[in-house]
């Protein structure tokens, strides 16, 4: 599970994370590496692991970031896509 920074600001302890999404899987193309993640806020189940659902490793920015898929209204804002950037990564018990 990874915290991340989806641009919505909520009033949070640590002010960078105001949403979870969990790990699903790791691939590479056109962009290149990337994380699959499955997005909990979302009531669709097709949506919430939809393949466009991508974090991608920016490495020479120490970062982790990304969007989903573009009929996940949780992560949209007048029809631009947000960006999750990871802030915190949560191991798993």
């Amino acid at each position: 599970m990874v915290g991340a920074d989806d641009v919505i600001k909520l009033s949070n302890d640590d002010e960078t994370t105001e949403h979870f999404v969990v790990i699903v899987g790791m691939g590479t193309d056109k962009t290149g590496n990337y994380f699959l993640f499955y997005d909990n806020a979302v009531p669709n189940s097709s949506i919430r692991t939809h393949n466009d659902n991508k974090l991608y490793c920016k490495c020479n920015d120490s970062k982790l970031e990304g969007t989903g898929s573009i009929l996940n209204r949780y992560i949209q804002m007048n029809t631009s896509k947000k960006k999750y950037t990871v802030t915190q990564i949560r191991e798993t018990r």
